[in-house]
């Protein structure tokens, strides 16, 4: 294991970006589609949400 600061802050500011993406995307949704993050569900459309659904026997 390393103890290289240099490694950890590549690895903290990746972690750190990829985090705003999602926020950034996330929020580009809930505009997108009108919804209410407290109420809607913010995936249902997508294919993946819809086959977890189906896999757990849930309808989407």
């Amino acid at each position: 294991m390393t103890h290289d600061p240099r490694a950890f802050f590549i690895v903290s500011l990746v972690s750190l970006l990829a985090n705003i993406a999602l926020v950034a995307y996330q929020f580009y949704r809930i505009r997108k589609l009108k919804l209410n993050p407290l109420k809607d569900e913010i995936y249902v459309d997508t294919k993946a949400y819809k086959e977890i659904m189906e896999d757990n026997g849930l309808s989407a």
